[in-house]
């Protein structure tokens, strides 16, 4: 790969305006200790990505949880010491050694720690010169699997980067009209979130959605916001990073994943060699996602995700899917976004209640409107019974709403 010139800091944060050079990135990168991060003129998303940078070039073993990095190994030798920006690059590119490990959402049981080689994540990176100019927007939780694969790739094109985790949607909107963003990738719930108003941003090439289910209705709407952009709708997971991508909510299996992804009982399951390291109860080598697909094709596999296992309600002896209900929701001019969980109660089991976050303006909208127009699409036990308006909607350290 060729030098890059860079007209522009290697890292900005949203909120604050500090900013990281490709100088520091260079030094973090080829530096023989971590000494040199304690000069780091950023906090948070920012440190944290320099810190991942300088733990690449030592070929360090690294544990990220929710507080920090790290180191997992002993003495470490960094090859890159000696060497430029971009040769340091195409070496780690070419022999990248050391593992990373993080900690698993535990949505579906407690947390487990998966371990990732930083080969089998630079395997995903998407490098050439076409690549060279993109200015990434970083949506997600660096300590996270999403998060780190976009450093990867902002990192091996020498991109800059834009710190938007943890951002106000108001600043988010801001830096999209007044930085030239390029390539976002985040989930449902955060464009969700940026879309009040329907604002159109045209800089904008590619967008990238992951993390939760996506539906027909949102990808409708990241086309109108997004009018130049390429969409792509991935399946990822912190236990075999991303496996599949879509243009819409539909996934078709490739000919190359033929005999690694299948389908049993509504449930997707993926195969052993597409994961990480971590410890599992194996069924010949086949990993059960909990994610819960419709088929639409069996040659090829097709399908679209329906929801999570274990993420349905009991009211009163009937099987609801909360986000089926949040889809209706949302379907509703003033709902912007909505969050549907289950309370305990004596009578049914289980109460459906709603936070629901309205648009900008539409303050005077009632809980009986909400359940009304509801009522044109749902039976009554669908209905949410209880409707708060929020300001917020409660969301995951990943970024996920909160189930």
């Amino acid at each position: 790969m060729k030098s890059v010139d860079h007209p522009r800091p290697w890292f900005v944060d949203a909120v604050d305006g500090s900013e990281i050079g490709f100088d520091q990135l260079h030094s973090a990168l080829c530096s023989t200790s971590s000494l040199c991060l304690e000069r780091c003129p950023c906090r948070g998303v920012g440190a944290v990505l320099l810190r991942l940078a300088s733990a690449m070039g030592r070929g360090e073993d690294v544990l990220l949880d929710e507080g920090s990095i790290r180191p997992n190994s002993g003495h470490c030798i960094n090859e890159t010491a000696n060497l430029d920006l971009t040769s340091a690059l195409d070496r780690l590119y070419r022999n990248p050694l050391g593992t990373v490990s993080m900690l698993t959402s535990g949505s579906t049981g407690q947390p487990k720690r998966v371990a990732h080689t930083w080969a089998r994540l630079v395997q995903d990176v998407r490098r050439g010169p076409t690549h060279c100019g993109d200015v990434w927007g970083f949506c997600y939780n660096p300590l996270h699997i999403a998060g780190v694969q976009v450093f990867l790739q902002a990192l091996f094109n020498q991109n800059s980067v834009v710190g938007l985790y943890g951002a106000a949607p108001d600043i988010i909107r801001a830096r999209l009209h007044t930085s030239v963003i390029t390539h976002l990738s985040a989930t449902p719930t955060f464009y969700r979130l940026l879309m009040d108003g329907e604002p159109v941003f045209t800089e904008v090439r590619s967008v990238t959605v992951g993390g939760e289910r996506s539906d027909e209705s949102l990808i409708r709407q990241l086309r109108r916001v997004f009018p130049n952009a390429r969409l792509r709708n991935v399946y990822a997971s912190t236990e075999a990073g991303t496996v599949l991508t879509a243009e819409g909510d539909v996934f078709r299996v490739p000919s190359t994943f033929r005999d690694r992804v299948k389908v049993e009982e509504q449930q997707l399951w993926i195969h052993r060699s597409l994961l990480g390291q971590f410890d599992q109860a194996s069924n010949a080598g086949w990993y059960a996602t909990q994610d819960l697909v419709e088929v639409l094709c069996h040659d090829p596999l097709t399908f679209r995700f329906v929801s999570r296992s274990g993420d349905s309600l009991n009211v009163g002896g009937e099987k609801i899917d909360p986000g089926k209900v949040e889809a209706y929701l949302r379907q509703l001019p003033p709902v912007l976004e909505a969050r549907v969980y289950g309370r305990s109660n004596a009578v049914t089991g289980t109460l459906i209640c709603a936070d629901v976050r309205l648009r900008a303006g539409q303050e005077g909208v009632s809980e009986r409107s909400l359940r009304e127009a509801l009522a044109l699409h749902l039976p009554a036990y669908k209905i949410p019974r209880l409707i708060r308006f929020v300001e917020s909607i409660s969301t995951t350290p990943s970024g996920k709403m909160k189930r």
